[in-house]
């Protein structure tokens, strides 16, 4: 006896587990060639919505960070880092510009998209990884408190709006995160205290929660969008079935009309034969029997212009009109049948 089949793995199953597998490609999700294509070019449409929304928040909050550090640090270590990111989320903003004019206009995606956003997203995370180092170096508990505010808040943003694709999170919450971590362990072991080893500890524990939350955040993610394109195409397919159906049904209806004569034409042969043989059996045993064939063959005569009229009426060759129809004429039919 044949075993039953092993059921369809979802996209998200078949999703890489690694945030490292695939980093040149974007991964093979469906055996569907036409549903990975769709599939791709949204991802990649949200991923770009990411990425403008993220360069506006950039903007807007480095030059704030950078104000606020400089009391504590070289204006070097306050505007240096603060320019240079700048400057990536402005060329990133373009490259987010090109793709998204490919997506708009439908052309076909570069093979290599992925890697493209993922090496920028690491420049990224060490230029931020590089502002922390001047706050931490300084010892001041304020100056570190904005830099361990400033790590938790760039990597909280880099999930939300980049969690489709994990490589691009690990690549700038790595560099920023742990750098930061290393930083404290190495100011730790010039200072008495343990203070410095447990805010290090808990920077790699959140890191390493917030990567597990976008893991399961993508997953999530992809198996909604695999599932929504999947009821797009059974809605497609159901209107093309319609359709289908719709001209069946046409067919049929002007069939219908155009044999009518043909199919009018036997029926009412068997009315005048049974006419004439009724005249024939007139007063013999078998006429009582022959009116009833002829009224059944009046019935069926009556039952085939029925349908010959609603075919004519589906055809919209004829209008119908509501009348009213004496109630005794129809138990009388019902009573002869």
């Amino acid at each position: 006896m044949p075993s039953a089949a092993s059921p369809q793995p979802t996209a998200a199953a078949r999703w890489p587990g690694r945030p490292w597998a695939h980093l040149r490609q974007f991964p093979i999700v469906s055996d569907d060639p036409i549903e990975q294509h769709k599939l791709e070019r949204q991802v990649a449409a949200l991923l770009m919505d990411g990425v403008r929304t993220s360069m506006r928040a950039t903007l807007l909050a480095v030059w704030l960070v950078a104000g606020l550090l400089v009391s504590f640090v070289d204006w070097l270590w306050a505007w240096g880092p603060a320019l240079a990111i700048s400057a990536l989320a402005i060329e990133r903003w373009f490259f987010q510009r090109r793709i998204s004019a490919r997506l708009a206009s439908g052309d076909s995606l570069q093979a290599t998209w992925p890697f493209s956003l993922l090496w920028r997203m690491a420049l990224m995370g060490v230029a931020f990884g590089t502002w922390t180092h001047g706050p931490i170096m300084s010892s001041d508990p304020l100056a570190m408190l904005y830099a361990l505010s400033l790590a938790v808040i760039v990597s909280a943003v880099v999930m939300t709006q980049y969690c489709l694709w994990q490589p691009a999170v690990w690549a700038i919450t790595a560099p920023l995160m742990l750098g930061l971590a290393a930083q404290l362990l190495w100011i730790g072991q010039r200072t008495p205290g343990f203070g410095h080893a447990v805010i290090a500890a808990y920077m790699v524990i959140l890191w390493w929660v917030l990567l597990r939350a976008t893991q399961r955040f993508s997953r999530a993610m992809l198996d909604d969008l695999v599932t929504r394109l999947r009821n797009e195409s059974l809605v497609a397919e159901l209107d093309q079935r319609r359709v289908q159906a719709e001209a069946a049904s046409h067919a049929k209806t002007r069939f219908l009309a155009a044999a009518s004569h043909d199919l009018r034409q036997p029926v009412h042969a068997m009315q005048l034969l049974g006419a004439a043989l009724g005249e024939q059996l007139a007063g013999t045993r078998q006429a009582p029997l022959m009116r009833q064939m002829n009224t059944g063959v009046a019935q069926f005569s009556e039952l085939v212009d029925e349908i010959m009229d609603l075919a004519h009426i589906d055809a919209q060759a004829i209008q119908a009109h509501l009348m009213p129809t004496p109630l005794r004429t129809m138990l009388a039919r019902a009573e002869a049948a």
